[in-house]
């Protein structure tokens, strides 16, 4: 008896997950974290959707400016 070959069921993307509910404050520190880790690139995105909810944010502006001068001095 010859069992017939089927292929595996594709896998399903999962559906994309709603954008976290997160506060400017919240997004600040969690950038702040990276930032003193030295992940600058990573750091510059949490300030910037910290402006973005808080366009205001002197903290959030502060700490993006610096990591745009730190890349900007290590070329990238």
């Amino acid at each position: 008896v010859y069992k017939r070959q089927t292929t595996p069921p594709q896998a399903k993307p999962k559906p994309a997950q709603p954008e976290e509910k997160v506060s400017a404050p919240e997004l600040v520190d969690r950038g702040k974290k990276l930032f003193f880790e030295g992940k600058y690139r990573e750091a510059k995105t949490y300030f910037e959707r910290a402006l973005k909810l808080d366009p205001i944010n002197k903290e959030a502006k502060f700490y993006l400016e610096k990591c745009e001068s730190y890349l900007k001095m290590m070329g990238q």
